[in-house]
């Protein structure tokens, strides 16, 4: 019988795997907001996180 490869298998994962990308996400788009405010990249902007 052929079984679905895909995720998530169940409401807890679903949850987890959520939570996990807005997590990423969240970072990411804080990450890039500080840099293009700051219009460099630099080992001061590294160190405020």
């Amino acid at each position: 019988m052929h079984q679905e490869k895909r995720l998530p298998r169940n409401g807890k994962e679903g949850l987890l795997y959520g939570t996990i990308i807005a997590t990423l996400t969240i970072l990411f788009m804080t990450s890039f907001s500080i840099i293009l405010a700051v219009w460099e990249f630099n080992g001061d902007v590294a160190l405020t996180f």
